[in-house]
């Protein structure tokens, strides 16, 4: 029995999206090759950007994730990611100077509660990735458990919308709020 192992063709459509496809090229130089074009199995070539493209297969070369233009959704799904990378990075940093000498950590809130300026900053690059990530970390588990929220594309965006905007809000709020 013969098994087909062509590869599928995949063609995605999007409107906003602007997809290029880039075919490749064989290596155009003047030195003669030993193998033909048409029998090499790796191929050398610049695509339309001029930027130089290697393939050993017979796929398309995939054209470059910057000249596409994200979803807000999307972009919204990235941060979730980020801030918890953040608020981890940052739990690690703190904890070091406390391992190292508990009295620096003491030093170190008093010289950002002296400042009037460092203050409100401080707390607002700690309560944003804090609030963002978890209203959308509650928005994911009602997807998760109620499966409403996700009929639309509309839907989706109003609701990544509005979690930006509550995140935003309640940060600077927490940032100036005297404890």
């Amino acid at each position: 029995p013969s098994i087909n192992r062509a590869r599928p063709t995949v063609t995605i459509t999007t409107p906003s999206v602007s997809c290029l496809y880039l075919t490749k090229r064989h290596n155009t130089s003047s030195s003669p090759s030993t193998t033909p074009p048409s029998t090499s199995t790796q191929t050398h070539g610049r695509n339309s950007f001029g930027h130089s493209i290697f393939s050993g297969s017979d796929r398309p070369v995939s054209p470059d994730v910057k000249i596409y233009r994200f979803p807000f959704p999307a972009i919204s799904s990235i941060m979730f990611r980020i801030t918890g990378s953040a608020i981890a990075a940052g739990m690690v940093a703190m904890s070091i100077p406390v391992i190292i000498n508990p009295a620096s950590a003491m030093a170190i809130v008093t010289a950002i509660k002296g400042s009037s300026l460092l203050l409100p900053l401080t707390k607002l690059l700690v309560a944003f990735p804090l609030v963002y990530h978890t209203i959308v970390g509650m928005r994911h588990l009602w997807w998760d458990f109620s499966s409403t929220g996700l009929e639309d594309v509309d839907q989706v965006d109003k609701s990544t919308r509005l979690v930006v905007f509550l995140a935003v809000v309640i940060s600077i709020i927490l940032a100036f709020i005297q404890f």
